[in-house]
């Protein structure tokens, strides 16, 4: 639980008869030349180029053992061993469409690396950063979902659209992962991880039944269940048909504006910044939607997150959006963003007339917004 910048200078170890202060540097400063190496190479090996970054990653690990592996540091070297894998696992997704190239030996041979590492025993998985989210996310993507799915339709798209129209496989692709699993405890742990993902990325409805099945059959595990209960509740109260989040922010002229300002008409939230490269590119389809709707039917409210003001006010002048434009600033702290739950931009939330939410971050102006409001809107008008 202490901070790995924390070493040597301000951490006193007993107990342990090597020095930590010279151990941790002698692997620090080794270390920091390989993560250079790598730097420079990343960019050529995600364009599936000849590259050393595997064998830089496993050297990386290789050193970590040599330092660690019998010490109380050992979770260091255990992260290191599965940074090697991941990495693995994405040179197939980066590789698996180059001819005679067998993706499905590929996987096997690393899963069987695994085991060999012992990187499905509690302890390692306990020991990454992420759980076992990396791995199992890199081993579903070696599938070519994005890929598939984005020929179908004939269009880039953004991960989140990848992970709700790709679900049923990339979901399976990742569940199979438990079978390589060693113990109770952590399958109960790369389990939690899962049904949190299924929580976060798909409604409700889609992740209830395993979230349920979980609380039932780890009831001997409370750290998780709690975990999971506590994260299920907060996501239900930002799920279709909850109520919108109340805000007051400023505008440009300094007025504050409320959620409840839109009563009675389509809303989407966008959340954006300037620096947002994929905020910005789908500025364009925004205006063919918000021109195509009156404003008694359809508003957008952007809210800024960007934590300088100036910069703001410099991106609506470079842009001039016709929609309303707030300021939250605050970056990803902002407080109606994280209450929202966001956990990178753009997000976009589309609130109903009766001020409740209908959709959760699955719509998308150059994607699937168009005939969401179609829809939604052609409805309202034949009640009336």
């Amino acid at each position: 639980s202490i901070a790995r910048a924390e070493f040597p200078l301000s951490v006193d170890v007993s107990g342990y008869a090597q020095p930590y202060d010279s151990l941790l540097s002698s692997y620090l400063t080794r270390e920091q030349t390989l993560l250079n190496k790598i730097s420079e190479q990343l960019s050529d090996f995600r364009q599936g180029n000849s590259t050393e970054v595997l064998q830089l990653y496993k050297k990386r690990y290789e050193l970590a053992q040599s330092h660690f592996l019998d010490t109380p540091l050992k979770g260091v070297a255990l992260a290191a061993a599965g940074d090697y894998l991941v990495k693995r696992l994405e040179w197939i997704e980066h590789n698996r469409d180059e001819a005679n190239f067998d993706a499905q030996k590929a996987r096997q041979d690393i899963l069987q690396e695994a085991k060999k590492l012992n990187f499905f025993s509690f302890q390692s998985l306990y020991a990454q950063p992420s759980g076992s989210r990396d791995f199992t996310n890199a081993f579903a993507n070696t599938f070519g979902v994005a890929d598939k799915i984005e020929e179908k339709l004939g269009q880039d798209l953004m991960q989140y659209d990848i992970k709700r129209l790709g679900y049923s496989t990339l979901d399976s692709a990742r569940t199979s992962v438990l079978n390589h699993i060693e113990g109770r405890r952590a399958k109960a742990y790369t389990k939690m991880h899962l049904i949190a993902e299924r929580i976060g990325e798909m409604p409700l409805e889609v992740s209830t039944p395993s979230y349920r099945q979980f609380l039932k059959e780890y009831k001997d595990f409370p750290r998780y269940t709690s975990f999971l209960k506590s994260f299920y509740n907060r996501i239900k109260q930002v799920s279709p048909g909850q109520p919108a989040i109340p805000f007051s922010l400023p505008n440009k002229k300094g007025e504050i504006i409320q959620m409840k300002d839109f009563r009675g008409k389509y809303v989407l939230l966008d959340f954006w910044a300037g620096w947002c490269i994929p905020c910005l590119d789908e500025f364009d389809d925004m205006k063919e939607i918000y021109a195509r709707y009156s404003r008694d039917e359809f508003e957008i409210v952007a809210i800024s997150i960007e934590e300088d003001s100036l910069r703001w006010r410099k991106s609506l002048k470079r842009f001039d959006n016709p929609w309303p434009q707030l300021y939250g600033g605050n970056g990803f702290q902002q407080q109606t963003f994280r209450a929202y739950r966001g956990g990178g931009i753009p997000f976009y939330i589309l609130i109903g007339p009766e001020g409740n939410i209908i959709r959760y971050n699955d719509v998308r102006p150059s994607f699937n917004l168009p005939a969401v409001l179609d829809s939604l809107i052609d409805t309202s008008n034949n009640e009336k």
